[in-house]
């Protein structure tokens, strides 16, 4: 029934273990959970029922529990999916899930998705709300997304290029990653060889154009973890080198002509020679003179335009200089037509060898063969024979010539002058003088008489004729040429 008195006392008694009294109380829970208030109440009459007791029930919010997941990593514009579906609730339900990404973007849902624009790391921000629509009624969870700055290639090569077999140094140490490291370096040639490492080497079995990849691979297990960077390489083709041949010369002077040098993919700008007898020089065609003649290796050495130090090419040739024989026709010889003169070049020498060939040609367009001939001239005249003589070496230039003047004399010509009649006693003179030599001069004229032994000498004489009767005078004349046909009558 009602009191009938005043209420004196307030009693509170929170479920928790704590009390308090008065007409109004306040407390706060320490932890969430379902209580059961309690407060009685009491008037000032002593008696046993002075009191009256009411409860209500206290519920104190658990707070939503948020998830935002693992920590991810992605790529720049790669999506990324967010999902606080392991969020709860002890007491309740979660109503609400908002995202903030970091990066000035936000989103609501359980489960979202978003694409960076830049490599970075964010800390995407969850926040739950949960029924109970009191102030711990939101949480916040992060996760942390690294939207990763793929790796950056770089590597270096020789600036030229290289020769077959050459060994390329390819350095892709400079290679970076500016939010992680590095993990893999992998090397592709072009050929279908491969390599791994910050530092490879290489070389190429055949010349061409080859291009070379290094792919990098960081840490980051997303789809921009590798990168790749690719540069030509250029294998240059060795220059082919051509000294023109072995060869028998014998001139001094040798001409020595490498155009027959060739580069598949480029041009020779180099050609040095060396003679084989201490001497060289440098040029596409060269002269060389041999101080002797003997047995030469002749070597020439080209370099094309690569840039290549292995990019040369050698080509030997045999260069026997020969030592050409020495022509020897004898001496002059004087004859006369009709003559058979003889002729011998046992003279002629061969330093090297030995002379097989004797060609005389003797100017009145006849010819013979052989060491030694014998020719007979039909007319006089001054002859130029010549000898011309080839050595073993059966070389085109390996011959010599050598003349000798073979002079077919003329005989001279005797003029004795007309017959004329003397008296007995007087003086008769003879003149020879109209006689002539047309190659030379008469140098005796010899009177004989048919009456007397004794010849008279000069180119006039005189005699006196005591008897009368017919005298024959006969001039015989010779001319300088101790030809067999020096003399005439």
């Amino acid at each position: 029934q009602p009191s009938d008195r005043p209420i004196a006392r307030w009693l509170w008694s929170f479920g928790d273990g704590a009390r308090a009294s008065g007409v109004a109380a306040e407390h706060v829970y320490a932890a969430p959970g379902l209580y059961r208030a309690t407060l009685r109440v009491e008037d000032d009459a002593a008696h046993p029922c002075n009191f009256g007791v009411s409860q209500r029930a206290v519920r104190v919010n658990f707070p939503p529990i948020p998830e935002a997941g693992e920590a991810r990593s992605a790529a720049v514009g790669q999506t990324v999916r967010l999902s606080g579906a392991a969020s709860y609730d002890v007491d309740g339900q979660i109503t609400a899930w908002r995202w903030d990404f970091g990066d000035g973007a936000e989103a609501s849902g359980e489960t979202v998705e978003h694409a960076y624009g830049a490599p970075g790391a964010y800390v995407a921000t969850l926040r739950v709300q949960d029924d109970a629509a009191v102030a711990n009624s939101v949480s916040e969870d992060t996760v942390t997304v690294r939207v990763n700055a793929p790796p950056v290639p770089l590597f270096t090569a020789q600036p030229r290029p290289l020769a077959v077999g050459e060994v390329g140094v390819f350095d892709g140490a400079a290679s970076s990653d500016a939010d992680g490291e590095i993990l893999s370096y992998s090397w592709a040639f072009g050929d279908g060889s491969v390599g791994e490492g910050p530092v490879v080497e290489y070389a190429w079995r055949a010349p061409g154009v080859y291009t070379v990849s290094l792919e990098v691979r960081d840490d980051s297990a997303t789809a921009s973890d590798s990168a790749r960077l690719t540069i030509p390489v250029v294998v240059s083709a060795a220059p082919v080198a051509d000294a023109g041949g072995d060869r028998l010369v014998t001139a001094s002077e040798v001409v020595f002509d490498g155009s027959g040098s060739s580069d598949a993919d480029g041009a020779i700008t180099a050609w040095d020679w060396t003679f084989g007898d201490g001497a060289a020089a440098s040029g596409r065609i060269v002269r060389h003179a041999y101080a002797e003649p003997g047995d030469y290796e002749v070597r020439l050495t080209v370099r094309d335009d690569s840039g290549a130090p292995l990019n040369v090419d050698d080509d030997i040739a045999l260069v026997r200089v020969n030592a050409a024989p020495i022509a020897d026709a004898g001496p002059d010889t004087l004859g006369a037509p009709g003559q058979e003169l003889a002729f011998d070049g046992a003279g002629s020498v061969d330093p090297d060898g030995r002379i097989v060939s004797w060609l005389w040609r003797f100017g009145d367009g006849s010819e013979a063969r052989g060491q030694r001939v014998s020719h007979v001239f039909a007319e006089p005249g001054l002859y130029r024979v010549e000898l011309i003589v080839r050595d073993d070496t059966g070389h085109e230039a390996a011959f010599d010539v050598d003349e000798a003047l073979v002079r077919i004399n003329h005989p001279p010509v005797a003029e004795a002058g007309p017959d004329f009649t003397v008296v007995p006693g007087d003086e008769a003179r003879f003149d020879g003088r109209n006689s002539h030599d047309r190659d030379g001069a008469v140098t005796v004229w010899r009177w004989d008489f048919s009456d007397h032994d004794e010849p008279a000498f000069g180119a006039t004489v005189a005699r006196r004729f005591d008897t009368p009767g017919v005298v024959t005078a006969r001039l015989t004349v010779l001319d300088d040429s101790g030809a067999l046909n020096n003399a005439a009558s």
